[in-house]
């Protein structure tokens, strides 16, 4: 039996109840029942109960003071329901099902949509297919659904759930209290969660996400940029294709990504990842805690590390790249020069073009290089080369442990050398060129005038060996040629002995011939000489003497009165 033939049943049953056959009667359509003052049944089959009650259209039923089902095969139940869609259900004071397969529930509950569903005190589900579900619920959209005190599901697919929660965008989803999901295909999921671009997910309380494939995950994270991502509480992507993962990270450069709480991707292209990490210049990359690189195509790696110049790049804890094209690798490097280099702890490239390699290196000078621990290059394309080697003479160059050049153009080579003087060469461990021009060759020697070559020092002299004959009046003598001028000087030494051994003419003695010997060094001489008196007051004399390296000769006169 349907409950409707049940209820005609119970009637008919009390029909013979003084009170009661008073009140029901059959109504105007075929098979109905009225019951209560100002009742009208006039739908086939039809059912009014309640006074003022009216069920006009076929199979309806009305129930409560002033109700109306005037859709065929429709029910309101309650004071002043209204059922007017075909196979509509009202039920509540006030409520209304006027469309077609419509259910509303709830005091002035209103379901005009085909096939929507109204749940709720004062709920709306007035677009086809829609469901509104919860006090002052509202689902407009085709195919809408509302769930939840106050909220509204305006767009067509459109899905709200939560207090106020609003749902405007096609096919969108708002899910907690206040949540909004204003574009097309979009999510919003949190209390106060916005997502008003067009396919945009907010994800937590207060999250936003407004550019269009945006997606904002976390309590107040924004993602405003089109196709941006913001993860974490307070994270910010406003830049198109950006991303901002972590507490408060922000990354408004187009197409930039930050990292980690704090940081900051403000340049287009640029990359911040870690704590408080900033790259602010255009295709630049903060890698550590605090790093920054806000030069363009800068890279800064490491706690605290600072890459400002153009196209810089800083490697290490605390490492600063200044200059343009510089590099400073190593913890507290620092590259200031443009095009600088400097490598190793606490490393300084500061002029333009240098390079510092080593620990505590220091490369000032335009054009410098310092390699090894404490090297510093001062002068202007100087080269330091060694540990605390120094060379800050203008295109000065010391190589070796502590090796110093101070002079302009002046090299030291070796440990501890020193070239003060400009022009200057220290070649040796521990050798000094103090001169101008002065050259000092060897270990511990010293060249301590202008323009002077030394090999050694004062009681530490050497030899200098296989020296080649010296032919122009600028060359150096060896050993071998002055043994030959030696032989030479001797050999004329002995002859000139020789020839002055030779006894004079005697007194009345017209011509005499004599010879003589003579001795010098180990060197021998013999000479042959003639003398003759010409007159009383003439005398002359000639001689020779002979050696084995040379021969002497001479000649002389007298005149006495």
């Amino acid at each position: 039996m349907t409950p409707r033939a049940a209820l005609v049943t119970l009637l008919l049953a009390a029909w013979s109840a003084p009170s009661v056959a008073q009140a029901l009667h059959p109504g105007s359509g075929a098979q109905s029942v009225e019951v209560g003052a100002g009742s009208n049944a006039s739908g086939s089959q039809s059912t009014a109960l309640g006074n003022g009650a009216q069920a006009t259209g076929s199979h309806s039923t009305a129930t409560g003071q002033g109700s109306h089902a005037t859709g065929s095969n429709s029910t309101a139940t309650g004071q002043d329901a209204t059922a007017s869609g075909a196979s509509s259900t009202a039920t509540g004071q006030g409520s209304q099902a006027t469309g077609s397969n419509s259910t509303a529930t709830g005091q002035d509950a209103t379901a005009s949509g085909e096939s929507s569903t109204a749940t709720g005190q004062g709920s709306q589900a007035t677009g086809s297919n829609s469901t509104a579900t919860g006090q002052d619920a509202t689902a407009s959209g085709e195919s809408s659904t509302a769930t939840g005190q106050g909220s509204q599901a305006t767009g067509n697919n459109s899905t709200a759930t939560g207090q106020d929660a609003t749902a405007s965008g096609t096919s969108s989803t708002a899910t907690g209290q206040g949540s909004q999901a204003t574009g097309s295909n979009s999510t919003a999921t949190g209390q106060d969660a916005t997502a008003s671009g067009e396919s945009s997910t907010a994800m937590g309380q207060g999250s936003q996400a407004t550019g269009s494939n945006s997606t904002a995950t976390g309590q107040d994270a924004n993602a405003s940029g089109e196709s941006s991502t913001a993860t974490g509480q307070g994270s910010q992507a406003t830049g198109s294709n950006s991303m901002a993962t972590g507490q408060d990270a922000i990354a408004s450069g187009e197409s930039s990504t930050a990292m980690g709480q704090g940081s900051q991707a403000t340049g287009s292209n640029s990359t911040a990842t870690g704590q408080d990490a900033i790259a602010s210049g255009e295709s630049s990359t903060a890698a550590g805690q605090g790093s920054q690189a806000t030069g363009s195509n800068s890279t800064a790696t490491g706690q605290d590390a600072t890459a400002s110049g153009t196209s810089s790049t800083a490697t290490g804890q605390g490492a600063q790249a200044t200059g343009d094209n510089s590099t400073a690798a190593g913890q507290n490097a620092a590259a200031s020069g443009e095009s600088s280099t400097a490598t190793g702890q606490g490393s300084q490239a500061a002029g333009s073009n240098s390079t510092a390699n080593g620990a505590g290196a220091a490369a000032t000078g335009h054009q410098s290089t310092a390699l090894g621990a404490g090297a510093q290059a001062a002068g202007s394309q100087g080269v330091a080369s060694g540990w605390n080697a120094n060379a800050s003479g203008t295109q000065g160059v010391a190589i070796g442990g502590n090796a110093s050049a101070q002079g302009n153009q002046s090299i030291a080579l070796g440990a501890n050398a020193s070239a003060t003087g400009d022009h200057s060469i220290a070649l040796g461990a521990g050798s000094q060129a103090t001169g101008s021009n002065s050259v000092a060759l060897g270990q511990g020697s010293i060249a301590d005038r202008d323009n002077s070559v030394s090999v050694g020092s004062d009681g530490g002299e050497r030899n200098v060996t296989n020296v080649a004959n010296g032919w122009h009046d600028t060359d150096a003598v060896n050993f071998r040629q002055l043994r030959e001028v030696a032989r030479y000087a001797y050999s004329g030494i002995a002859a000139a002995t020789a020839l002055a051994m030779i006894p004079d003419v005697d007194a009345g003695k017209t011509f005499s011939i004599g010879v003589g010997t003579g001795g010098y060094l180990g060197y021998q001489a013999v000479a042959v000489g003639a003398s003759a008196r010409l007159g009383q007051n003439l005398k002359v004399r000639v001689g020779a003497g002979i050696s084995a390296a040379s021969t002497t000769w001479g000649a002389g006169a007298s005149y006495s009165w």
